[in-house]
């Protein structure tokens, strides 16, 4: 855990300005305690506007660690780590066990070589599931993998592809 402010004073401004024109959603990004949740809550009670939604983004190992109390003391959150087979698995099973966890499922780009036939097909299946909101992570990664542009750029389109068939 890095010594630092979980919410800078940059945050603070932005979640008083959420406040102020009446938000619906507060999106947290790496959430790694429920004390990080509470902490913008206390801006928005400070605010008099408590009808905001926070939303929290799991970013971390120490995140992952503290889901259950981190869920309990929010109102949505977003699972943003299918990046291959391994994590999309995770993902739908944490969907599935809290009522308030919305996923995303892909491939990244880094995982080109690790593609199975069950690979697209896990994707596919799940992308109706309502607790599935994007298909990600996904993009192109020219700065890690250099020598298979080709193939990412194929990859991307198919997740594409995806994206569009189930809107």
């Amino acid at each position: 855990k890095l010594d630092i402010p979980f919410i800078s004073d940059v945050d603070r401004e932005d979640i008083i300005y959420a406040c102020q024109h009446k938000g619906d959603f507060l999106a947290l990004s790496f959430v790694s305690t429920k004390d990080d949740v509470l902490e913008a809550r206390q801006i928005m009670e400070e605010q008099n506007y408590t009808d905001m939604k926070i939303i929290s983004k799991i970013e971390s190992v120490t995140g992952i660690e503290n889901l259950d109390e981190i869920v309990n003391n929010m109102n949505g959150i977003m699972i943003v780590s299918g990046c291959n087979d391994k994590t999309n698995k995770e993902v739908l099973e944490l969907i599935s066990k809290y009522s308030n966890v919305y996923g995303t499922l892909g491939i990244h780009p880094e995982e080109i070589a690790n593609l199975t036939k069950e690979s697209f097909k896990i994707i596919e299946e799940n992308l109706n599931n309502p607790k599935i909101v994007a298909i990600g992570e996904i993009g192109l990664d020219y700065y890690w993998v250099k020598d298979n542009k080709q193939e990412q750029i194929s990859l991307l389109k198919k997740q594409l592809d995806l994206a569009v068939k189930y809107n």
